[in-house]
């Protein structure tokens, strides 16, 4: 799964930008029109001809980050300019984007640059910045030693192209208010899968990628993966931000910020120790345990997080109660976490079902449903990215 500060200027005129709900589609009032997001060749959408500023707060310091998942990179075309539109009238600020190792690097050595540039270029253009979470395991990787190494050249690289000032705006001068400070390594290593990593090969690699992406660009920020409990390799379980610190005791000195994904059966509430997993407020817990290990403790960014609309299963949640959790989500945000926390990210804007209201849990995060109607959920988000 993947998962504001607004601008004043021409505030108005883009927050004209609204979703026909009646019509399923999307549409710019006093522009051209945006239509659905299937990309029928009757639809047309314009970049602006002058990209809207960015509305983040960049350093992450003034104001809460309001971010959204649209999953750019695999929607090209009319699709593309259609989530970039309505992603803008949402309130969002930025775009949580995978940089994919397997495609950038597909052969030891090579740079494949072009699929990403176009994700930054197209979101540039509509004043929205891309979080890149630079995840994956290309097959020629060939054990964790080398995993570390070539993991932190591509951070490197991918800061120094994509950082403030890196190659690609000083070729697009014109969209460089729109440069990623951030950058987020990895995509919860802890879970088992493909790109699962043990809590040390994480500290190691972490510390090898963040050295020698500042030295590319020291403007640029790195977000590291945390979570409460989770399952070792010989099946105990433990504490992930325990384990990062225990292989790594000075880690706090490598971490600009925690990125984690507290997705829960429930509504967010404040933490209850007697039920640690599938809680949202679990972010309390894993804040205070990185507080033990560091006195100076870096923020926390919630990159990825929703609540699924789906039918019949753990988890599932009503049109009114989706929108209900975001909004809950957002005040505590706000009030109880405002003093760590930096950053919220929805997962997802659409979904990718042919059902409005779909059985499989994966599909029905989506703040519209798969036709692009707009949930109740959509107003509760646009009205949270439009507080300071």
């Amino acid at each position: 799964m993947r998962t504001v500060h607004p601008a004043r200027i021409r505030l108005a005129a883009w927050r004209a930008i609204v979703v026909a709900a009646a019509a399923g589609a999307l549409t710019v009032v006093g522009a051209s029109a945006v239509a659905p997001a299937d990309g029928s060749a009757n639809s047309q959408c314009a970049s602006p001809v002058t990209p809207p500023a960015p509305r983040a707060a960049q350093d992450a310091r003034r104001g809460l980050i309001v971010g959204l998942s649209t999953v750019l990179g695999v929607n090209g075309g009319q699709r593309a300019c259609n989530l970039l539109a309505a992603a803008r009238a949402s309130g969002a600020s930025e775009l949580r984007e995978d940089l994919d190792w397997t495609v950038v690097s597909p052969q030891r050595g090579v740079r494949n640059w072009t699929p990403f540039d176009r994700v930054v270029r197209q979101a540039a253009q509509w004043g929205l910045v891309v979080l890149p979470v630079l995840d994956g395991r290309p097959a020629w990787i060939r054990n964790a030693a080398d995993r570390r190494r070539q993991f932190a050249l591509l951070t490197a690289d991918m800061a120094a192209r994509y950082g403030p000032g890196g190659t690609f705006w000083r070729a697009n001068p014109s969209l460089a208010r729109s440069a990623p400070v951030w950058f987020e390594l990895g995509n919860q290593p802890y879970v088992p899968g493909p790109n699962r990593m043990s809590a040390l090969d994480y500290a190691r690699l972490i510390v090898a990628s963040v050295q020698a992406g500042r030295r590319a660009n020291p403007a640029a920020r790195f977000l590291t993966e945390a979570t409460d409990v989770y399952q070792r390799r010989n099946g105990r379980a433990a504490y992930w931000v325990d384990d990062l610190f225990a292989a790594r005791r000075n880690l706090g000195r490598y971490v600009d910020a925690f990125a984690v994904h507290p997705y829960a059966n429930g509504p967010p509430a404040a933490y209850n120790p007697h039920n640690r997993r599938f809680q949202v407020g679990r972010v309390e817990d894993i804040h205070a345990r990185i507080a033990r290990h560091d006195r100076t403790p870096p923020p926390m960014w919630i990159t990825e997080l929703g609540w699924s609309t789906c039918i019949g299963q753990p988890g599932c949640v009503t049109l009114d109660q989706q929108a209900a959790d975001i909004t809950a989500l957002f005040k505590l945000a706000r009030t109880r976490w405002a003093s760590y926390l930096r950053a919220v990210f929805i997962f997802s804007y659409t979904q990718p079902a042919s059902l409005a209201t779909p059985p499989g849990k994966r599909d029905g995060y989506g703040l519209v449903d798969a036709n692009l109607r707009p949930k109740p959920a959509l107003a509760a988000f646009q009205a949270a990215a439009s507080r300071p």
